[in-house]
């Protein structure tokens, strides 16, 4: 797999075409930049706020939004002192097999 830049994820329309709103594209956009080449991405949720410049508040709502819609999904819950795992969905066509 192959780990998209967040350059190119703005240059390919991508998060237009996933009809995000603006909050949950900037939290997909953090996760997408902390994300390894599978598409998983762990970043703590204060990290998320920290970079986004959104409220703690504002990144677990778009968080869950992110993963009711599908763009990606929980892979192991977080905890005290322990981030939540989250994989980024190639069903998006942000990670591309090859």
């Amino acid at each position: 797999m192959v780990r998209p830049s967040v350059r190119w994820l703005f240059r390919s329309r991508r998060l237009t075409r996933l009809g995000l709103t603006p909050g949950q594209s900037l939290v997909l956009v953090v996760l997408v930049d902390h994300a390894d080449a599978t598409g998983l991405s762990f970043p703590a949720q204060q990290t998320i706020a920290e970079e986004s410049g959104m409220e703690r508040s504002g990144v677990r709502k778009a968080l869950t939004a992110l993963v009711d819609s599908g763009v990606i999904e929980v892979v192991e819950p977080g905890g005290p002192r322990k981030s939540a795992r989250y994989r980024i969905s190639s069903a998006v066509g942000l990670w591309a097999t090859g």
